[in-house]
């Protein structure tokens, strides 16, 4: 559900599926991109991510690897384009970029243990 431009809450969706709209949300804005994901365990959302960007997009890492903001957000850096995660409901990003909620628990398709869990 699209609650406004750029809050995107999501519930009972296959991470692979949320991950290519991040992804795709994020490389196809006007340029120099950013998005978030937020979710409990945000941590694991962020390794998950890098396992599916390795598999689906053919390459093996981002230009910058994993930085550390704070003690709730990790951000990759690839080009000009932010792909974060967090466990901050209320993380400010600019008006064109997309913050995707984690409202109700959302699986992998592969595997439906592994589960992104809502803050």
């Amino acid at each position: 559900m699209i609650l406004r431009h750029g809050l995107i809450e999501l519930s009972n969706v296959f991470i692979e599926d949320i991950f290519s709209w991040f992804y795709d949300s994020i490389m196809n804005e006007c340029g120099d991109g950013c998005g978030a994901i937020v979710c409990k365990n945000y941590k694991m959302a962020a390794d998950l991510f890098i396992q599916w960007f390795i598999s689906t997009k053919q390459k093996d890492r981002f230009w910058h690897p994993r930085s550390i903001i704070d003690e709730h957000t990790i951000s990759f850096h690839d080009s000009n384009e932010n792909f974060i995660f967090t466990d901050d409901i209320d993380i400010q990003l600019y008006d064109y970029d997309n913050v995707f909620i984690i409202k109700k628990p959302c699986c992998l398709a592969k595997n439906r243990n592994i589960v992104l869990v809502p803050v």
